[in-house]
C-alpha cells in the first residue's frame, strides 16, 4: 500500500533549500508544542479512490494541506515558496511511491494569536496540494 505520507516526509527532507529553512522540522499532522520556527507540517485533508466497471483502479488522489509556520510573515512566504517550488508539477518518483502529478490548489497566509502570555504571534502559510499516485488494488 502506498504511503504518500512517508513519502512526502522523504521527499522535502531531500530538498537542500529547504532543509536549509527548516532542518529537519517537517511533522506530520501537528506542529510540537515548542517547536523551533520555522516548521513544516503536513496533513491529509481527504483522499479517494478511482474505480472502473469491475474494481477499483490503481490511481489514487490524496489532498494534503501544507502548513509553514514561521515567526514571521516572509519567513512562512519564503519557506512556502520554497515547498511549491519542490513540490508544484511533480511527477515520478517520490520517496518509495510513484506519483503521477502534483499540483498546488490553494493558498492562503494566517496570523495566529499567541496561546501563551506573550505577545509573539505566529504566521501560517497553508498550502493544499492534489497528489495523484499508484495505488494498491484489492483482491477480489
Amino acid at each position: 500500500m502506498a504511503d504518500i505520507s512517508k513519502a512526502i516526509y522523504t521527499f522535502l527532507a531531500a530538498d537542500s533549500n529547504i532543509t536549509a529553512q527548516v532542518s529537519t522540522r517537517i511533522y506530520r499532522d501537528r506542529l510540537p508544542q515548542g517547536a523551533t520556527m520555522p516548521a513544516i507540517v503536513y496533513t491529509l485533508v481527504s483522499g479517494t479512490v478511482e474505480h472502473h466497471m469491475e474494481n477499483a483502479a490503481d490511481l489514487a488522489n490524496d489532498t494534503y494541506q501544507i502548513d509553514v509556520w514561521a515567526s514571521s510573515r516572509s519567513s512562512a512566504n519564503s519557506v512556502g515558496e520554497l515547498v511549491r517550488l519542490r513540490l508544484d508539477g511533480y511527477y515520478g518518483a517520490f520517496g518509495d511511491e510513484q506519483v503521477g502529478s502534483v499540483t498546488l490548489q490553494t493558498t492562503q497566509h494566517i496570523n495566529e494569536e499567541p496561546i501563551d502570555d506573550s505577545d509573539t504571534w505566529l504566521n501560517r502559510y497553508v498550502a493544499d496540494y492534489s497528489i495523484w499516485y499508484v495505488s494498491a488494488v484489492p483482491s477480489r
